[in-house]
């Protein structure tokens, strides 16, 4: 844990502190991290994480899937730690039941999430009287439960086709296993245990084509010993998809807005490049709903959470975001420097977004005379792109009520108009 903007260490109040949940909040290590001094070397974070069947999350409401859990969650919870090097990481628990629908959902996403950045992980569990969970065994204690066993298999640590055990001698499964080496088998000195050479890094990417919505990307195609089987492109930090060919159409995207793309090649044995040599592409403009006039200007708001500033929103960046205090009646402003005719605004909501809000004009310098341009109750997050009709020098969101504990939180509040 570690104190709250403003508090110190000294304070008894529990609420003064950010808090972990079976240990799967370590943002605070950006900030506060562990010092073992001498011993550091040995520091590895090791969190949980779970699914909706075992508690139902903020972020498993509304519309959500792989792309938010990543940016919204694993990101800023533990998986900056893997990404930007900090220390190892370890997975101490993850699992929980197949049921066809969310749970098993979210289950997928973090199996494709471990097994594409070979993350370390232990899954829970084996035994089956794990109440919200159940185990990798059947009631019976001697059968494996073949689906869950098969969902897992992808992020077991694989070889060649064949397991690879923690023992630097002695392989998985025993001396005689034909079907695990160790990891002298692996890294030297005995059987190699298959390929174990990456593709060549994909060259000359580009962007040929580009809507307000969508960026079509191409690249030389990676060459491979025993041959590349598909890429994967990446946004940001976030895998957006993968692609046979040695190209790529990223669609659903904010118009006017810069996205960074790179590539990597994969070969049958699970062998990933290094990434490619980034590209930064903008969207085209969406002209019908005016020009953006909110981009880069001054923004301030009632409260702001952990520095994710007010600025953060109006910054073109999707990947960051403005974020309040835990509380209701929470607002953004933002300057458009001149009084304008207000023909659309954007909304991109952080997983923590509003249930009811405002979104107001004014010209008023003082700010106590607003007009409403939009109003709801029942707002569901996501994006929301709002057709109004309005003129003024300011606009404000006014969230007053939340959807989640949290407070309210937009990656991107765009104003377009004329």
């Amino acid at each position: 844990i570690y104190p709250r903007a403003g508090k110190s260490w000294s304070s008894r109040a529990e609420t003064d502190y950010h808090f972990t949940w079976w240990g799967g909040n370590l943002r605070g290590v950006r900030d506060h991290p562990v010092n073992l001094g001498a011993g550091n070397s040995q520091l590895v974070y090791s969190p949980h994480d779970y699914g909706p069947l075992v508690f139902q999350q903020p972020w498993f409401q509304g519309d959500w899937n792989r792309t938010t859990l990543e940016r919204d969650v694993w990101d800023p919870n533990w998986l900056h730690l893997h990404k930007e090097n900090t220390a190892p990481l370890l997975i101490g628990e993850w699992g929980g039941f197949l049921d066809n629908g969310p749970n098993q959902k979210w289950m997928t996403a973090l199996r494709d999430l471990i097994a594409e950045n070979r993350i370390h992980q232990t899954f829970w569990c084996l035994n089956p009287n794990s109440g919200d969970t159940g185990g990798l065994l059947l009631n019976d204690w001697a059968t494996w439960d073949e689906a869950k066993y098969a969902l897992l298999k992808p992020a077991l640590w694989q070889s060649g086709g064949k397991f690879v055990g923690l023992d630097h001698q002695v392989r998985l499964g025993g001396a005689g296993s034909t079907t695990g080496i160790s990891l002298t088998d692996l890294y030297g000195g005995g059987d190699p245990g298959g390929d174990t050479r990456a593709p060549t890094v994909p060259a000359a990417l580009t962007a040929p084509a580009k809507t307000s919505t969508s960026v079509s990307l191409s690249w030389t195609p990676s060459t491979d010993d025993t041959g590349v089987t598909g890429y994967d492109v990446h946004r940001g930090t976030t895998r957006v998809g993968t692609s046979t060919t040695a190209s790529y159409t990223d669609t659903g995207l904010t118009a006017g807005t810069a996205y960074t793309y790179t590539v990597r090649a994969r070969d049958a044995a699970g062998n990933v490049s290094a990434a490619s040599v980034p590209l930064q592409v903008s969207t085209a403009d969406d002209t019908g709903g005016g020009t953006l006039l909110s981009r880069g200007k001054n923004a301030w708001a009632s409260s702001t959470e952990a520095g994710d500033n007010p600025d953060r929103a109006v910054d073109g960046n999707p990947s960051t975001r403005w974020g309040s205090a835990f509380q209701d009646n929470q607002w953004i402003n933002v300057d458009l420097g001149a009084s304008r005719t207000v023909s659309r605004v954007v909304l991109d909501w952080e997983a923590a977004y509003a249930r009811g809000y405002r979104v107001q004009v004014s010209n008023d310098p003082g700010f106590s005379t607003w007009t409403d341009l939009y109003a709801t109750t029942t707002g569901d997050g996501g994006t929301d792109t709002l057709t109004v009709n309005g003129t003024g020098r300011y606009v404000r969101v006014l969230g007053q009520s939340r959807a989640t504990p949290y407070g309210i939180s937009l990656y991107e509040f765009r104003v377009y108009g004329g």
